[in-house]
């Protein structure tokens, strides 16, 4: 981490206005963290008003994941206000632009450091999710918690570490979630609401079923593209959360998503893996599928960044913009 605990302390004492922002399109972590954070901070500190603001899941909210973000009027901008963003290295992924105009801004993370955001940054990409950095950070400055909070972290957790089973996950991450557990959560309830499906979700897993890719033997990828996501009824979001499908497929080192992104005229990315630590093997923008396998096989020691272009060369995929990964 870049700053002191202690900082962030004077900093939430300081601002009676508190706003938290996270990513676009919102998985897991950044619903955690950012309700997790709101909570902590109305539970320790008396008189604060506290917005969560940016997009919201709705497949979380229809599933009694969370509630919708905050609405705030320009008035509430005008007077000064703390700005915390969570779980996002790029200042273009931030969900709502108004953290601008906070007077002082604290950035926490897990991602490798892109660009500077916040006057405080607390970055550490060892961890599996933003939501282990917070109830780290809680513990150390000897911040209560409750069972709904508790709830909250365990689902940033469990989300980005794939339930515990990626290569991010280590002693620390149990020794956090075992502080989690003994708060009273339902893993059974938080499981069901998480991973719950209907009866669409099957015919978008039948659809990438038929349509996956494997890619000289380690990697496998789908791609659905914008008129596939009319077809099916679903947004953006929707299309990456089927990514685990190929989790536990034999000899499958990195799986997929390729999801069409026609508002930001990019492809959406997710990678994931058992076996490799993927903020270290997609750095910034991220890496084409041929070096994620040189990697594999130690024939470069660091992927460089790539466009759609050279994606698209190893993927197949039509070259129309930039990718981005998520």
């Amino acid at each position: 981490m870049k700053s002191s605990k202690y900082s962030f302390l004077e900093k939430i004492k300081k601002f009676n206005k508190i706003a938290i922002f996270r990513h676009i399109h919102p998985d897991f972590d950044a619903i955690g963290s950012s309700f997790a954070l709101k909570n902590i901070i109305s539970l320790n500190f008396k008189n604060k008003e506290i917005k969560i603001l940016g997009d919201n899941n709705d497949d979380f909210i229809k599933n009694k994941l969370c509630v919708k973000s905050d609405t705030a009027s320009k008035k509430w901008f005008s007077e000064p206000f703390l700005a915390i963003i969570l779980d996002t290295a790029n200042k273009s992924r931030i969900s709502d632009r108004r953290w601008e105009m906070a007077e002082y801004k604290i950035k926490i993370d897990h991602h490798p450091f892109v660009e500077k955001i916040g006057d405080e940054e607390y970055i550490d990409s060892s961890a599996t999710s933003t939501s282990e950095i917070l109830a780290d950070l809680t513990k150390k400055l000897n911040l209560k918690i409750n069972k709904n909070i508790a709830e909250f972290l365990y689902i940033g957790i469990a989300g980005d570490s794939g339930r515990f089973k990626y290569k991010s996950t280590n002693p620390k991450t149990f020794s956090v979630a075992k502080k989690l557990l003994e708060s009273g959560i339902d893993l059974n309830s938080i499981y069901s609401r998480m991973y719950l499906r209907n009866l669409n979700d099957i015919k978008i897993m039948s659809f990438i079923l038929n349509r996956y890719v494997v890619y000289k033997r380690k990697i496998i990828y789908y791609i659905i593209y914008d008129k596939d996501l009319n077809e099916l009824k679903i947004n953006v979001n929707k299309g990456k959360e089927f990514v685990n499908m190929f989790s536990s497929i034999k000899n499958i080192k990195i799986w997929c998503s390729i999801t069409e992104d026609i508002s930001e005229q990019c492809f959406r990315v997710s990678i994931r893996s058992n076996n490799v630590k993927i903020n270290d093997v997609a750095e910034k923008a991220g890496v084409s599928a041929t070096t994620i396998i040189k990697y594999l096989n130690r024939e470069v020691e660091k992927p460089n960044t790539v466009t759609i272009g050279k994606l698209a060369k190893a993927l197949n995929v039509e070259p129309r913009c930039f990718v981005r990964f998520i």
